[in-house]
């Protein structure tokens, strides 16, 4: 099996980055990572960035960019990110932008053709789902389901956590969507009884009884979902984690990249 390397978000560490990115960046490095998923430059220009990285040994797999970033300066996000040398851009949209969103129609447009211009330059355009888009887009498909035959050549990040916390089952969308899933997002969280939903059906994290866990220690069964998720030939694994509350994040972070480890070491056993 080709080795896949594992990711740490900057989500997690976003104020430390503002404090010290650098620093940040070797602990990461130092914990056991293979390299790491940007929120951002955080002031830094992505030349400065790519040098520190090559000095590290150490890689920045991807970056997440908002859409009105995308709009504003095509040109400058794609020159930027061919500078700092990642493969992936996570494009964040927010509701007007998804299926049944006014901006919708307009989106798919700039989205097919940011897709294939990215493409071009060796980037691939990802989509990262939350909880909530997985509301009914029309008779057969939810939101997510839509975005994705609509914008053919962007692939799909998927984040298996949100999608439990969402009532989804994982494996689902990782069979259908195993050619077009190079990075996945192994996140966990820890459920409370009679969690609320929203009124789509779909779980609210502003309102849900949920707390995020090192990926591992939640109630997500990655033991089952390791199977489906090898099959699609990832890249990547970011060891996804949103909050460590008052715990230690860096403690909080190699739980989740050892958990992640010593669970593909046993796959390649067998």
């Amino acid at each position: 099996m080709k080795k896949i390397l594992l990711a740490s978000p900057l989500f997690i560490l976003r104020r430390e980055c503002e404090k010290d990115l650098f620093g940040v960046l070797s602990d990461l490095q130092a914990l056991g990572f293979d390299g790491v998923e940007m929120l951002g430059f955080f002031g830094r220009k992505p030349e400065e960035i790519a040098r520190h990285l090559r000095g590290e040994n150490f890689i920045a797999m991807g970056n997440h960019v908002p859409y009105a970033e995308f709009e504003a300066d095509f040109q400058k996000v794609a020159g930027d990110h061919e500078a700092l040398g990642v493969k992936y851009i996570t494009v964040s949209l927010d509701r007007a932008h998804l299926p049944c969103g006014e901006n919708y129609p307009e989106t798919v447009d700039k989205l097919n053709e940011w897709a294939h211009a990215l493409n071009s330059r060796g980037i691939s355009l990802l989509f990262h789902n939350h909880a909530g888009e997985f509301y009914p887009a029309n008779d057969d498909q939810n939101a997510l389901e839509k975005l994705l035959s609509d914008v053919e050549p962007m692939k799909l990040e998927p984040d298996l956590g949100w999608m439990g916390i969402a009532g989804e089952e994982p494996a689902k969308y990782l069979k259908r969507y195993a050619d077009r899933s190079p990075v996945l997002h192994f996140k966990d969280f820890y459920a409370i009884p009679g969690m609320p939903v929203g009124e789509e059906g779909v779980a609210n994290p502003g309102l849900s009884r949920f707390a995020f866990r090192p990926t591992g220690y939640g109630v997500m069964r990655y033991p089952v979902l390791i199977g489906p998720a090898l099959d699609c030939k990832p890249e990547w694994i970011v060891a996804d984690h949103d909050d460590a509350y008052d715990n230690d994040i860096y403690h909080e972070l190699f739980l989740s990249m050892n958990y992640i480890q010593e669970l593909l070491a046993m796959v390649s056993k067998h």
